[in-house]
């Protein structure tokens, strides 16, 4: 195994977007700020582990620096970010024996060779780069479904590692992927390889993807013998068939975890039985990116729509909220790997999205009411709202003349919360009202879908879904005492007994 890389080779400083389909950078970074950010990257890289306890709750300082970052946070905020969330981390450690080649999948979801697998993915990333790495690593059948030379019982099955934990190896490799930080693809498939999951990926969806099945798909398409060309099928018309399947509306169980097993155990090949109908061509940029949208469209309306349930306050519910920002990384990932592994993570991705809606109760999608609703500029009330100008347009008595673009308190405000989740989320919907906020209600991809409400839905999506966040999260003021606490800002209820009257009906 090649040696150790450096620190410049793990994380230099970051490189531009990979593309316009990844958010641009904010103003803000400077050379001092760039070089905190890269300081605090290594040594969170040396010293931490990446789950803070047996559970396997995740160490998110690299997530959230980058975020701070990348939107423009000065050198002490990161600082005061990384001294914030250090007390709960736990040391990295040293593996009970090197990871190599040989016994490579031998102590796959065993926390306690992090640091092992951590060492050999550094040099892979070092000698292959990532596209090679996540092709052999992740996405080969050999990853997945090969037995290890100690024989052990179990698959490797790296794929459902890397969509595991609500994404959390695939948001940590997209970040490496999208910032040009060697040392975060590293971690990160470090993390998947000792991640513990659910057997929920088929070996069918690798069978479905092979280069042979995908010429073949194309050459079926083509041929005019073959049967006729099925209809589109659009992601909301998955939804649709879902929401109307009651299969999949679960009764509530004593845990996720029993609810998660449920999902394997039962429904999993009827889930990815519907999903296979989804069209998705990756023979073209244009048809990836069709596919990307319709999933970053998806994601945020399971994340907002059934958290609105006015008079109540909005349900920012912790697993839908990840929905968002894993689907930030669908541009930055899907361009570095061949098609048949492209449509793989497409349709693993949305299979193990609708797995988490149907897990946390599989909530009706009010679309019509939310779009009715007066959230699509909202105000967030801040200590230092600023003063109109007396010659303020369009008038210094409007609210418009100090909360023209909502979005520049929201960033604000994110940017210095304490939550290292929040910073994240603003960032994906910033991002996603740059790219789709112009889109008027009523157009033709969405109507033809089936989807109830579906011809409400416009650009005022995200900073609807960020201004009902901002509001939940910042009406939360824990004692400082409390303020460790994981994930305290986040709903974690569910949605099993929450109907659109605010009444059980399951």
């Amino acid at each position: 195994m090649p040696g150790k890389p450096t620190m410049t080779e793990l994380f230099p400083a970051p490189s531009p977007p990979p593309s316009t389909s990844c958010p641009s950078r904010w103003p803000g970074a400077n050379q001092e700020s760039t070089q905190a950010l890269r300081d605090i990257l290594q040594d969170n890289h040396d010293k931490y582990h990446i789950f803070f306890d047996d559970r396997g709750r995740h160490n998110h300082i690299s997530h959230h620096l980058v975020a701070l970052w990348s939107m423009g946070s000065p050198k002490a905020v990161l600082e005061a970010a990384y001294e914030e969330s250090q007390s709960v981390q736990r040391p990295k450690g040293a593996a009970p024996e090197p990871i190599t080649r040989d016994n490579l999948y031998d102590h796959a979801g065993d926390h306690k060779y992090y640091a092992g697998y951590l060492e050999y993915y550094e040099g892979v990333v070092r000698e292959k780069g990532a596209a090679a790495a996540l092709q052999e690593y992740v996405f080969s059948p050999e990853a997945n479904f090969s037995k290890t030379k100690s024989g052990q019982a179990e698959n490797p099955q790296i794929l459902d590692r890397f969509l595991g934990a609500i994404m959390h190896p695939m948001i940590h490799v997209g970040y490496g992927i999208e910032f040009g930080l060697p040392g975060l693809i590293a971690e990160g498939l470090a993390m998947a390889a000792s991640h513990r999951c659910a057997s929920f990926i088929p070996s069918s969806l690798f069978a479905a993807s092979t280069p042979e099945s995908l010429v073949s798909r194309v050459q079926n398409t083509l041929s005019l013998k073959s049967a006729p060309v099925k209809p589109r099928v659009h992601a909301f018309n998955i939804l649709t068939r879902i929401l109307r399947d009651p299969q999949f509306k679960l009764s509530q169980a004593p845990d996720f975890r029993a609810m998660y097993g449920h999902i394997v155990k039962d429904l999993r090949d009827d889930i990815f039985k519907i999903v296979d109908d989804w069209t998705v061509d990756t023979s073209t940029p244009e048809g990836i990116q069709k596919a990307i949208e319709e999933l970053q469209f998806v994601c945020i309306l399971l994340y907002a729509v059934p958290g609105y349930r006015e008079p109540e306050p909005f349900n920012a519910d912790f697993f839908y909220m990840h929905f968002a920002t894993s689907s930030l990384f669908l541009p930055a990932i899907l361009p570095i790997l061949p098609a048949a592994s492209q449509e793989m993570l497409l349709r693993g991705y949305f299979a193990v999205i609708i797995s988490w809606w149907i897990v946390n109760g599989r909530p009706n999608l009010a679309i019509s009411k939310f779009f009715s609703a007066d959230t699509a500029h909202p105000t967030i009330t801040s200590t230092n709202t600023v003063q109109a100008h007396v010659h303020a347009l369009p008038s210094p008595s409007s609210p418009l003349a100090y909360n023209p673009n909502p979005w520049t308190s929201i960033v604000s405000q994110s940017l210095v919360h304490p939550d290292d989740h929040l910073i994240k989320l603003v960032r994906a919907l910033a991002h996603y009202a740059t790219l789709y906020g112009s889109r008027a209600a009523g157009e033709k991809d969405f109507l033809d879908t089936g989807l109830e409400g579906a011809e409400k839905i416009d650009g005022s999506l995200f900073i609807r879904a960020a201004g009902l966040t901002m509001d939940r999260i910042l009406g939360q003021m824990p004692s400082r005492e409390n303020l460790k606490e994981y994930v305290m800002y986040w709903d974690r209820e569910g949605f099993h007994t929450w109907s659109e009257k605010g009444k059980s009906v399951y």
